[in-house]
């Protein structure tokens, strides 16, 4: 359950033609997921926007990308969630961070509209509504939502265990053991659990109506990701967080880019090549990674 919370966390989270880049033959590049290149002098970075779950059918490894893998000497990730030590945080802080306080459930906080939306969602899901109800009552809103949204994706035939991350890291194996993330488990999990309970509480509410409204938007996303529709994928993720809940928006896109933006800058400061696995959602927009990094000075490129 802890993975796939925390896979739930990374999640939260038509064709886009591709700019020319300056290296490598884009030309034989297959339709895919979005990969950005950046470069300068001394090396360069390959920045594919990744979907943290995926159905076990999902082909998305192009032979191109193989190619970017195969040339680079390090690898980063956003957050380390398979490690021993990365679940012993996990095991301990999401008690801490995320159950409510004695005496007060999710229940008492959710509006009528949320518990009616909650018992649709459960019949759809096939659980007794107190069933669901009472699996989330200990929890805080913003656990509840992503615990939820996994359990919705799951149902669906969605599993992390078949996301790009997992697949890279065993891709990854006899390439390079150079390794590394950009964040902790714990700074994972607080970027939920550091939000106003209100604003967590709004968009628990929010998630519930979407997701009645629109069951099939997991789809969807997973549709634009595999065909690289940047467009669809800004729209789908970044303008419905920014209008739904900017201090979402704030807390798990924005900031997060600028810092990423710095440590890349600091990693192009070396002389490895490198790739970096990220939520798509990360790269498109003007607050997204591709325009930071520009601001830092650097020519980003869409090359698949």
């Amino acid at each position: 359950m802890l993975d796939r919370i925390l896979w739930a966390l990374l999640a939260l989270t038509v064709f886009a033609t591709p700019a020319v880049a300056q290296t490598m033959d884009v030309e034989e590049a297959e339709l895919g997921p979005s990969i950005w290149m950046l470069e300068d002098e001394d090396n360069v970075a390959y920045i594919i926007g990744t979907i943290h779950l995926l159905k076990p059918e999902t082909e998305w490894r192009t032979a191109y990308f193989e190619e970017l893998l195969a040339s680079v000497d390090q690898v980063w990730f956003e957050a380390d969630v398979h490690s021993a030590e990365a679940q012993a945080q996990m095991q301990a802080l999401v008690p801490q961070l995320g159950l409510n306080p004695q005496g007060q459930t999710l229940s008492s906080m959710l509006s009528e509209e949320g518990k009616a939306n909650l018992a649709t969602l459960a019949q759809r899901m096939g659980v007794p509504a107190e069933a669901m109800m009472a699996s989330l009552d200990p929890l805080q809103p913003w656990l509840a939502s992503v615990s939820l949204a996994s359990a919705m994706a799951m149902a669906q035939g969605y599993d992390p265990q078949y996301g790009v991350e997992v697949a890279l890291q065993a891709m990854i194996e006899p390439i390079t053991d150079d390794v590394r993330y950009f964040e902790t488990a714990e700074q994972q999990l607080g970027f939920l659990a550091g939000l106003p309970q209100a604003v967590q509480l709004r968009d628990l509410e929010s998630s519930l109506k979407q997701s009645v409204e629109e069951p099939h938007l997991l789809d969807e996303l997973a549709l634009a990701w595999e065909v690289g529709d940047i467009e669809a994928i800004d729209h789908m993720i970044n303008d419905r967080m920014k209008s739904e809940s900017p201090e979402m928006y704030q807390a798990l896109i924005v900031n997060r880019n600028y810092d990423w933006g710095e440590q890349i800058d600091q990693i192009m400061m070396g002389d490895e090549d490198v790739m970096i696995a990220v939520g798509v959602g990360h790269l498109p927009g003007p607050e997204g990674l591709a325009e930071v990094l520009r601001n830092l000075g650097y020519g980003v490129w869409q090359i698949q």
